[in-house]
């Protein structure tokens, strides 16, 4: 896998297409959709259990348990194995907590971890979406026992552990994230818990929180909505802005000089979350330094998401390996309920590059014997999300009967798209307010197609509302198939919700599955910045006979692309477009231009004749004519680029190793200056794009200025 830069990283401005929690939105009582395809599910799914396999084949051998971790082993082992899938009444896993409840508690990653495998097994037993009882029974002593040697572990009033409490190393924040989530999920099952301790944790965090700089920007995360108003009104999250403030592996103040990583700020920002959850079980409120801490972790982890793939195939010790980073971000961005850091699909993005790094075996990572194991169970566990503090509800990765209703979506919810972020894929699944519950978008539509039940037309008009409204064009090829002639209340409903979507009446369905299909291609030249088609997005914004919502899609597109030539097109739309479409070509003119200009809908002519007169200056001149063609459907033109540098750009962004990125990156090194730079800064400007193009650029120039774009754009226009 490519090293990836995120978009995240070098601006603060949201464009998203799906909910966005920022610093002027409350979080609670707003709806939200869940995007994804069934063909990743299933991928995912498969690799669950191929991996699985794997484990089961490969047991902890009895060298892995002499390497210091004994109960850690055996743990881990069960707590992946259940997750993915394997029956708790196995033989394999009968014999293995055999193995593990005859050993003594001595590590604290052991003994968490022990906990961990107990709650799973007994969540394994109830079916999915069915809530499970406390453990109880041999189950629920030994998790008791491990509890009372925790606490009897913890390093009293310092809010951390070390590996045990006669161990020679200071507390640190990797044992502690396990040891707190360990306790947590005891109190779930009605063992007790001091309270003080999850705030004498939550305090020691506040206190050796390391912030890089004085400077506040706003956090930028997208939520996933639970569909319950209280809780989400109580995400212990504060939205505003924050200094980016991370943690280090060490909570010490003699190793004060250590910096902050990824893996201990997304473990700080989950043990945050833990403690705050413990705290509002036992009636307490969560403090607002907690809530203040979390919102800045989470700055500095959207910041910093590049750190997390440098340590992609080069594991540097605990805190520096990708896959225990990966399980640390997994808890926070479960805990937290996160669907995206930024710009950054967390969950879908690792996961397909787990996908496409699983061995033929079903492994994953190292291919040492113990790191191997590790890295394969922790992958895991990242892939079936296990980290869930809820009562509510049992998720573990197991098969059960459907429900009543075939439309209820059983999977658990998650943020997925189409191939190289094309979000253009049919909607998978949408939260009901009605149902209380994520809905199977396709099962839903042919299920209402064939019982035609008015009763769930609420249901139906439910799933509407709830899409956001740049998405929403996606329902048309399910709400097409309610046509059957019959003009019964459910065809009805079927075209007014397409005359509403689309803008145009028609009698035939097919007419607007004809249009969806338009809206897609639109779609696709901005999501992939296709500035090859620039010019059939301006034709469909320039033709006054397409439906208002199609020119805005063409619109959105030639705003995602950013060509500065298109500038002249849309000068020369102004006069010729009607009013609803006057504020979005100007909004599209300033972010394109990099000019700011006020809009004053009163003042029309005025803003007309400001951009006239700012285009003369600037020499951008009018758009040229084709033959029997409007100035607003000439073909851009651009620079042309020496086909050798595109070649090698291509190259450079498909390579995963500096290995394969050598013979690229010396080809763009040594060619024309003034044709490489542009390119590259043209490559920088997506949603994600390789790290080795920031290594072009700094090989040119001798100089380092970071994985941002707008450093390298100054420095270029200085040049």
């Amino acid at each position: 896998m490519r090293p990836i830069v995120n978009r995240a990283d070098r601006r603060n401005s949201p464009r998203e297409l799906v909910l966005v929690v920022s610093t002027l939105l409350a979080i609670s009582g707003l709806p939200t959709i869940c995007l994804g395809d069934k063909a990743f599910d299933d991928a995912v799914e498969r690799a669950v259990k191929k991996g699985g396999r794997w484990l089961l084949a490969a047991a902890p051998r009895p060298e892995y348990r002499q390497q210091g971790y004994p109960m850690g082993v055996e743990g881990l082992a069960l707590y992946a194995l259940l997750h993915a899938g394997v029956p708790p009444d196995h033989a394999f896993i009968k014999e293995r907590f055999e193995i593990m409840d005859s050993l003594e508690p001595q590590q604290t990653y052991g003994v968490s971890l022990a906990i961990l495998a107990h709650d799973a097994w007994n969540r394994a037993r109830f079916p999915i979406g069915t809530p499970p009882k406390p453990v109880g029974g041999a189950g629920r002593a030994r998790m008791q026992r491990m509890v009372d040697w925790l606490v009897a572990n913890y390093a009293g009033g310092t809010g951390s552990w070390r590996y045990h409490l006669g161990h020679a190393s200071k507390p640190d924040f990797s044992n502690t994230q396990f040891a707190v989530l360990a306790l947590a999920i005891a109190m779930r099952n009605n063992i007790g818990v001091d309270v003080n301790l999850f705030r004498d944790v939550g305090n020691n965090l506040v206190k050796r929180q390391a912030f890089e700089s004085t400077t506040e920007i706003p956090i930028k995360v997208t939520y996933e909505v639970t569909g319950d108003a209280k809780a989400d009104a109580r995400r212990p999250i504060l939205p505003g802005r924050g200094k980016p403030g991370g943690w280090r592996y060490l909570s010490d103040d003699e190793f004060w000089g250590q910096k902050p990583t990824f893996s201990m700020t997304a473990a700080g920002c989950s043990s945050l979350l833990v403690a705050s959850e413990a705290l509002r079980r036992n009636g307490q409120n969560s403090p607002t330094e907690f809530k203040k801490a979390t919102r800045d972790g989470l700055i500095w982890l959207t910041k910093h998401l590049g750190e997390l793939h440098k340590y992609r195939g080069r594991s540097r010790g605990l805190y520096k390996d990708y896959f225990y980073g990966l399980y640390s971000l997994e808890k926070v961005g479960d805990l937290g309920k996160i669907l995206k850091f930024g710009r950054y699909e967390w969950y879908r993005k690792e996961a397909q590059y787990l996908l496409r790094t699983q061995r033929g075996d079903g492994s994953w990572g190292s291919t040492k014997g113990m790191d191997r194991f590790v890295h394969t169970s922790l992958a895991i566990l990242f892939l079936t999300r296990a980290t869930n503090l809820e009562d509510k509800e049992n998720r573990i990765n197991r098969p059960t009967g459907s429900g009543p209703k075939p439309y209820i979506s059983k999977a658990r919810v998650i943020k997925s798209g189409g191939k190289n972020g094309d979000q253009s894929q049919l909607l998978d699944r949408v939260f009901s307010n009605v149902l209380g519950k994520w809905v199977d978008v396709h099962t839903f539509f042919v299920h209402l197609r064939t019982v035609r039940d008015t009763g769930e037309l609420k249901i139906a008009r439910d799933i509407v509302k709830n899409t956001i409204p740049d998405e929403k064009p996606q329902l048309i090829p399910h709400l097409a198939t309610l046509f059957d002639g019959s003009k019964d209340s459910i065809e009805r409903f079927g075209k007014s919700q397409l005359a509403s979507l689309t803008g145009i009446k028609r009698d035939e369905p097919r007419e607007y599955v004809a249009w969806f299909e338009r809206w897609k291609k639109l779609r696709k030249i901005g999501e992939r910045r296709q500035r090859s088609k620039l010019d059939e997005a301006l034709a469909v914004l320039a033709d006054k006979k397409e439906s208002m919502q199609l020119r805005l899609t063409a619109l959105w597109s030639v705003r995602r692309v950013r060509d500065r030539h298109a500038v002249a097109h849309l000068i020369a739309l102004l006069d010729l477009t009607p009013k609803d479409l006057r504020k979005p070509i100007h909004t599209a003119l300033c972010e394109i231009s990099g000019i700011s200009h006020e809009y004053d809908p009163k003042q029309w002519t005025g803003t007309v004749a400001v951009w006239v007169a700012w285009a003369k200056a600037e020499g951008v001149g009018k758009p040229r004519d084709k033959a029997g063609s409007s100035a607003a459907t000439t073909k851009v033109a651009r620079a042309e680029v020496d086909p050798t540098i595109e070649k090698s750009l291509d190259a450079l962004e498909k390579a995963r190793t500096a290995k394969e990125a050598s013979s690229a990156m010396q080809t763009l090194v040594s060619a024309e200056i003034d044709q490489v730079v542009p390119a590259v800064l043209e490559r920088m400007d997506s949603d994600d794009y390789s790290f080795f193009l920031v290594e072009v650029l700094e090989r040119i120039s001798g100089k380092k200025l970071g994985p941002a774009r707008r450093p390298w754009e100054r420095w270029w226009a200085k040049r």
